[in-house]
Formats: structure tokens, sequence, C-alpha cells
């Protein structure tokens, strides 16, 4: 990237930042803003130094190009930019703040620990909320983090229909919905909204990864029943239309046959015969049947029906064979963020939470950025000065910089405040995208935190959201709660557990010490006897708990802090193509780098430690992926060529 290309690129950061909030300021003064009047008022600063300069310069064709834009990146960030037609037929803008930022909650130091245990907990950290309240290192998401929650999550509140476009069977089409509630099973997330088609209105569950564009509100009221919002609430995922069950039968170790008892519930295991065991299990449809095979990672046979055994062989077939571009046409960002102006009001967000203020170097940690990034950032926000002489008012972040050594400003780590003037406005606080955030991960750790501390910060949440999301719950909750336990009292398990190399069954001596959700899964940390040290274990292949006991006395340190993302600094850099109905496989990866490329499919740059992993993860991505690096390139093939030879 030249220098001249940096340099427009901070110019538009800077532009489309501060027009942000020039419009909720707008708002807040009772205004709203034409294109003339914006183009006179904002101002940035020149990128060659030393003076403010009109935000927005050129021809008017220029100017408009440039505001329209800037207005849509806007909304690519889940704000929502209103209209409105005056008498002299022109058009103001504003952002009304409440679409974007929910009313202030006044947490408690008790309730603030918690909310930051339950984030950590959840994954929330490296672009969500947990930055709000945590000085800690970001964890990897263990919940899909969107900036499509903010309009839904509104929409919902307001009881306002929403549009968007949707994949469905690798077709794109505009979706047209009254939002009813946020359901969140398995790790994923889904919006459950009632749609009008050629039979009626109808109940309908849509995966947030598979939507294709930033959802716009409507004007309200939606007609929706009470019988049909719980309906909605009971809602579960189905991908197939047809509601004929699939019955299926796979062979496999009676090992994994236990852990298959323990997930699904209600499977038929017969005896043993040289080995191996039958397992039947019922599901809705050939889709979610053909998940659990491949989820299986080999460990069992599939006998019938032929329907699936058929699809299954096509699937292997076609595993890393999808036509993608070659990877010298793809092109990463110097930084991993998606989005500067979500930087910006997230960082602001943050200032605005931490009434001491925060200094350069909490922020880089928590938002997982440099330090001169943070200095480039906030110091652009903290010298902004958008003056209206006719009206008077000014910018409104509020921000001020406190310097140690102003002689040495551009190494110091100064701290970020926010400075109140009399007659301000409420401040900037949390998103509504950040509201469904702490929701979620309240609920899912209330199920093994008993603190009054939680329960408080969730009925504060109900309050100011109502009851918009409904969190599935697992089916390893008593064992999930065993393991919580034994965090708390310090206590050892005695288990037995099928590890990602092994076949069989071992048992072992392990001392939990964190908990933590990852894209459906949930993991523990434990100092494990068994191979003297420490350890991440996945609680879905732990087959049972044989005995608790205190723990054994003093442990070795864990040397490794982030547990969940370890072994980013080692391992092997792997570029992939994934299409729009695979891509929430790669998206998700810890600290994996994420750009759009056309017709919905993304490039994401992770690094690779174990390369089984990725065969593992190819296998499941079936035709919907490529790894198209030098490195790795072949990853998966061999494993579903052996595994289609087994059928």
């Amino acid at each position: 990237m030249t220098e001249s290309s940096i340099e427009r690129a901070d110019a538009a950061r800077e532009r489309v930042a501060s027009l942000t909030l020039l419009l909720i300021q707008a708002h807040d003064a009772g205004r709203s803003l034409t294109q003339d009047e914006i183009v006179r008022t904002l101002e940035v600063d020149d990128p060659r130094g030393g003076r403010r300069v009109a935000a927005y310069q050129g021809s008017d064709v220029a100017i408009r190009q440039k505001f329209e834009r800037d207005k849509a990146q806007i909304r690519d960030n889940g704000l929502r930019v209103r209209s409105v037609q005056g008498d002299d037929q022109l058009y103001r803008y504003f952002i009304d703040p409440a679409d974007t930022f929910a009313p202030p909650l006044d947490f408690t130091e008790e309730e603030r620990r918690v909310v930051a245990l339950a984030l950590r907990f959840c994954g929330f950290g490296r672009e969500g909320a947990l930055a709000l309240f945590d000085g800690g290192a970001p964890t990897p998401g263990g919940l899909q983090y969107s900036a499509f929650y903010t309009p839904v999550v509104r929409a919902i509140e307001t009881k306002s229909p929403v549009s968007f476009d949707y994949v469905s069977r690798a077709k794109v089409r505009r979706r047209d919905v009254e939002p009813l509630v946020i359901r969140v099973i398995e790790g994923v997330s889904y919006l459950v909204a009632r749609e009008h088609d050629e039979t009626g209105w109808r109940v309908k569950g849509y995966r947030f990864s598979r939507m294709h564009s930033m959802p716009v509100i409507g004007e309200g009221p939606i007609g929706a029943s009470e019988e049909e919002r719980e309906w909605a609430r009971l809602w579960q995922p189905g991908f197939s239309k047809s509601e004929k069950p699939v019955d299926v039968v796979v062979s496999t170790t009676p090992p994994y046959a236990h852990l298959i008892t323990r997930l699904h519930p209600r499977a038929e295991v017969g005896s043993a015969k040289k080995g191996r065991v039958e397992v039947g299990l019922v599901f809705d449809d050939h889709y979610q049947a053909l998940r659990f095979v491949l989820e299986s990672g080999g460990r069992v046979t599939l006998e019938s029906p032929a329907s699936l055994v058929k699809a299954l062989k096509e699937w292997l077939k076609d595993v890393n064979t999808m036509e993608a571009p070659d990877v010298s046409e793809i092109h990463f960002p110097l930084t991993a963020k998606k989005s500067s102006l979500g930087q910006t009001l997230a960082m602001l967000s943050a200032v605005h939470n931490s009434p001491e203020g925060l200094r350069i170097s909490e922020l880089a940690e928590r938002f997982d950025v440099s330090a001169a990034y943070v200095r480039d950032l906030m110091g652009r926000l903290a010298t902004f000065e958008i003056y209206d002489s006719a009206e008077g008012f000014v910018y409104p972040a509020r921000v001020i910089k406190e310097c140690d050594d102003w002689d040495h400003e551009e190494t110091d780590d100064s701290l970020y405040q926010v400075t109140w003037e009399p007659g301000d406005s409420a401040p900037l606080t949390l998103t509504w995208a950040h509201l469904f955030e702490l929701n979620v991960a309240l609920r899912e750790a209330g199920r093994f935190v008993h603190d009054p501390a939680l329960h408080s910060a969730v009925q504060k949440i109900e309050e100011v959201a109502g009851a918009y999301v409904e969190v599935d719950e697992q089916p390893l909750d008593g064992l999930a709660d065993l393991v919580a336990h034994a965090i708390t009292d310090s206590h050892a398990l005695k288990i037995t557990y099928l590890s990602a190399s092994s076949d069989e069954m071992t048992e072992r001596t392990v001392e939990p010490r964190a908990l933590q959700s990852l894209n459906g899964h949930l993991l523990f940390r434990a100092y494990c006897h068994l191979r003297q040290g420490w350890r991440t274990f996945r609680l879905d292949r732990v087959g049972d708990v044989l005995a608790t006991s205190p723990s054994a006395g003093h442990l070795p340190e864990d040397p490794v802090s982030d547990w969940v993302s370890a072994g980013v600094d080692e391992g092997t850099d792997v570029v992939v193509v994934a299409d729009r109905l695979r891509r929430y496989l790669f998206e998700s990866l810890p600290h994996a780098d994420v750009v759009p490329l056309d017709d919905g499919q993304v490039a994401v740059r992770c690094r690779i430690v174990d390369p089984t992993f990725l065969d593992r993860l190819m296998v499941m991505a079936g035709p919907g992926a490529r790894v198209v690096s030098t490195e790795l390139s072949g990853a998966g093939r061999r494993m579903a060529d052996r595994w289609r030879r087994q059928l």
C-alpha cells in the first residue's frame, strides 16, 4: 500500500467516524442536517499535518459520491441513518442514538465482575463486549460476533419489521420478516421471525451467518400473536423442507457409542460384535444426519440408509476441490479489523465505561491492536472539533487526552478520559449488539455460576431490552456442572476420556481451572496427572466422572494464558476460501483474518498448529471450501479418500 493510499484511507476513516458523531449530535440537538450543511460543517485533520480541512472536497459529483459511500459504510456497521424530506424538498439526515445504543446500565462492581467472567466464558472479546468490561487480553469468539445484531435487536425491541438478503440453498433472495426472538443453539445464533409466503404467515429461523446484507429496520408495528411468539421461543433449526424423519444406523467402538448416547439420549445401542456395536439414531432430515456423521471424524461407519451413504460418498469426493481465486489475487488489510468505525465506537464506549479513563496500552490490549493504531485513532477523536456557528454545537465525543510527557507525546502512554460540560446529553454506552452479547453470556454462565450479582445483572438487562434472546441448553449440563464445581472448589476429577487421536478411553485424574464455550463446544483447562502437564479437554469427549477428591496440592503454573487459542505464534499460515454456506466454519477460528470476496465467499487467513485439525475442518466443509495457499494445499483429501474406501 502506497503512502498516498494510506493517507486516503486515514482521511476516509476519520471522515466516516466524524460524520457518524456529527449526525448523532444533530439528533441530540433536535436537528437534522442537509448534505450542504454537512459539507460546510465537517472538518478533519489534514493528513499532511498542521491544520484542519474540509472533510468533503472536489466537484459536486465527487462530494455526492463520497457522501453516499460514507452513509453506506455507516449502515454496514449496523447504524441506522435516517432521512426526512423538508418543505424545501431537500433531504436531511440524522442518527438516533437509540437505534444504536441501548439505555445506560448502571452495573455495580460485583455485577461488572460477573459480566466480565461471563463474557470471557463465552469468548466474546476480540470484536465484542468483553473489551468494554475487562482489562485482560482478548479471547477468541465462542459465539459469532456480528454487526447484524444491532439492527435486529433494535427491531425486536421496537416491534418493527426488518429486511435483509439471505443465502438459502446457494441462492440469495430478499427476506422481509417480522423478528420475534434470537435463539442461540449450539453456539449458533438464529433470528426467529414471522414471514409471509404462498401458504400464509409462518414462523421460520434465519442463521445470522447466512445473512448477506445489513438488516434494514422498517416501520412497525408487527402483527405477531402471543401464540406465534411462543412458537418462536421454542423453535429449533431444521435444514430441510422434508418432514419425514431419517433413520440412521452406524457402527463404532463401544467407547464412542457411549459418548453418542450421552449426546443423543434416544439412540439405541446393539450388542457388541467383533469389537464394534451398531447404533441407531433418528434425525429430522438428511442434512442433520450427514452433519452428525461428518462430525464423528471417521469414528463411525455409516451402514444405512443407502441414500445417505451415497450422499456421503459424493461429499467426500469433493473435499477441497471448490473453484477459488488464486492466493495472489487475495489481499488482506494491514490490520485484521473489519471496521475502523466499529472500533471507534467500541473504543469510545470503553472510555465512557471507565470512570478513571483508559491508557493507550490498555486499549491496545483490550482491542488486540498496536499502540500506534490506538494512538492514531483516539488521537484523532481527541482533536475533532465540529462546530456550527449558527447553532453553537460541538463534536459530542467529549474525549480528552492526558499526557504525562507532552514533549514526547508520540511515545507517551497517554490517558483518555471523558469530560462533561453542563447540559451534556447522556453518554454513549453499550450498543444493542453488546447488550445481546451480555444477555447470552450471562444466561450461558448462569448454568454454571451461582452468584446473586449475575442474576441481578440479567434483571437489569431484561428491564432495558426485554426477553429477546433464548439460549438453548446443551445436553451436558450435569457433567459441566461437575467441572464447574471442581473449578470453584479446587477439586480433582477422575474421568474417562477419548482424545482426538485415540479410539480407546483412558482414565485420567485432572484438576480443572477454567471452563469456556467455543463454537458450540464446552472446553475446560486442567492439569492432567497422567500427562504431567496442562491440557485442554473437550467436555463432549468425557465418558464418565468416576470420582471426585480434594486437590492434590500445589500445581505448576499454566504456561499458556490464552489457552483456547494456544499456539497462534507457532504452526503454519494457511489461506482458505470458503463459500457462503460453509464460511461459518472458518470465520470463527481464533485470531483469523477474514476478507470478503465475490458471490458471498470469504478468504480466511489463519495459523494451523495441528494439520489434522485442518483435515477435519476441510472434510466438514466438503465441496464448499478450498485451501488456496501452497502450505497444506491438500488438506482433507487423504482423510476423505480413506473414509470413502471404508464405505
